[in-house]
Parts: C-alpha cells; sequence; structure tokens
C-alpha cells in the first residue's frame, strides 16, 4: 500500500506527527452536559412483558389480565432488598390498576412498608381495611415491633380477632426485646391458656 501526500498536506505532517508524539489525549468538544452523580440509581421501567399472561392463561378479550402474583411477588424483593423508590413506584401501579381493594395485594403492601420501617404507609394502608383480618394483623404487629411502637402493637393485639400462635409469638418477642419481661410471661400465660401451645 502507497501513501501519497500531496504538497498541500505536507505542511500539516509535522503537526501532526508531534500531537502523536507527546502521547496526548485529543480534546473534544461536546454540547452534551456532563452527568451529575445519582444518590440512588435510577429506576429502569419495568419490563412490558413482566405482567404478561403466563403460558397456562387464556387470552380472552374480555378477559382482564392477573397482575395479582407478579405484584406480591415484586413487593417481596422490594421489602427484601429494601427497595423504597422500587415499592413506591409498584403501589402507584396498584393503584392505577384497581387492586388496591384485593386483600393479598394490600397485605404485600402493609408488609413491604412495615419491613421497610416505613410504619406510617403501613398504617395507613391497614386503617383503609373494612374490617380487621388475623393475617393483616399479624402483619401489623410485626411492624411495630420492628419499628419499636409497642404501645400501639398491644392495643392492636387486645382488640384482634383469631389470634394465633404467630401473634403471640410476635407479641412476646416484642415485648423480651425491649425489656418488658413480666409482660412477656403474662402474654405466654395468656397464649397457654387460649391453647396457642402444647404442654
Amino acid at each position: 500500500m502507497n501513501i501519497v501526500f500531496r504538497p498541500e498536506s505536507l505542511f500539516l505532517f509535522p503537526t501532526l506527527f508531534s500531537s502523536l508524539t507527546h502521547h496526548q489525549p485529543p480534546k473534544c468538544l461536546s454540547s452534551v452536559a456532563p452527568k451529575t452523580p445519582h444518590l440512588e440509581p435510577p429506576l429502569n421501567p419495568l419490563p412490558p412483558t413482566f405482567f404478561s399472561p403466563g403460558k397456562n392463561q387464556k387470552k380472552s378479550r374480555n378477559a382482564k389480565p392477573d397482575y395479582e402474583l407478579p405484584i406480591i411477588s415484586v413487593l417481596r424483593d422490594c421489602s427484601s432488598n429494601f427497595l423504597i423508590p422500587r415499592g413506591r413506584q409498584i403501589h402507584g401501579l396498584v393503584i392505577k390498576l384497581g387492586l388496591d381493594s384485593n386483600i393479598f395485594v394490600q397485605n404485600s403492601l402493609i408488609s413491604f412498608y412495615s419491613q421497610c420501617e416505613l410504619i406510617y404507609s403501613a398504617k395507613k394502608i391497614f386503617d383503609d381495611f373494612g374490617k380487621l383480618d388475623a393475617v393483616s394483623c399479624n402483619i401489623m404487629i410485626a411492624g411495630y415491633v420492628k419499628s419499636g411502637y409497642l404501645n400501639d402493637t398491644r392495643e392492636l393485639f387486645d382488640k384482634m380477632p383469631g389470634r394465633n400462635c404467630v401473634t403471640f409469638t410476635t407479641m412476646i418477642m416484642g415485648l423480651a426485646n425491649n425489656g418488658f419481661w413480666s409482660e412477656a410471661i403474662e402474654v405466654f400465660g395468656d397464649m397457654r391458656f387460649s391453647g396457642g401451645v402444647s404442654e
């Protein structure tokens, strides 16, 4: 391969050669502003196929897609990994889809906010229930205990219908971990009297 220089390009060659020998990176101008660092990673939109019907679900024009299981799964992941912005995004999607009256989705939202120690958000969803549900009460009691709201825990425990072994155990652990030993023993006695523990 032969390289031929035209006469006018010979004047540029020394300049080009000297810039290559100094090993300086070329300077480029850009009209794009430099990115500022984010405090939190940006939220990626959920993939469009995430909430699409599964293989075993029939696709029909009149059938509404079932989003319950994917939403519960994502909320569980958000609570275990402390992904508060993503969980709030899913909460907004729940409201948009009209699933905020679904008891399983509501319990998942309460669990998400409780495990992330956003107890006021959890209490707001819990208070919107029409009636007290044993599972919802257990989730809320666990959230109160984790956040250290023992008075609220005891108040809900006393008025909760259908207390079970999970309820008693959560209450006893909350009292014992905060130094209320006599109250914990009293609740344990109530649990034995109610048949919550075997002899």
